[in-house]
């Protein structure tokens, strides 16, 4: 598979993972940890896999944050503590930006 298809797979099944936990709390967890140690050993380049998977949960989870605090009226609800949230999802994003940027430069390497 090409390191841009196992990427975008990658960044698919981590935009699904994220809207499941919405749906299934925890037990997604699991799940999750499934696809991502799946993604990581059955699509070959593993780094493009594996920070597919990253930034897209990363950027789901902080696009659900940010939607939470912005979608809250004035006077009509009080936004909740969404700091939690946007620290994992700021670290998913990073840590998968990172393992993209290893990921081509080992294969600027090679090439």
């Amino acid at each position: 598979m090409r390191p841009t298809a196992a990427f975008v797979v990658g960044l698919v099944a981590g935009a699904v993972t994220a809207i499941s936990l919405f749906a299934m709390g925890t037990l997604s967890i699991l799940t999750g940890g499934l696809i991502f140690v799946a993604a990581i050993v059955l699509i070959p380049p593993r780094f493009f896999a594996a920070s597919g998977m990253l930034v897209g949960l990363g950027a789901t989870w902080l696009i659900a944050a940010m939607w939470a605090v912005v979608g809250c009226q004035p006077g009509s609800c009080e936004a909740p503590d969404v700091t939690p949230f946007l620290v994992l999802a700021l670290a998913a994003l990073v840590v998968g930006l990172a393992l993209l940027a290893i990921g081509l430069a080992r294969r600027s390497r090679s090439s």
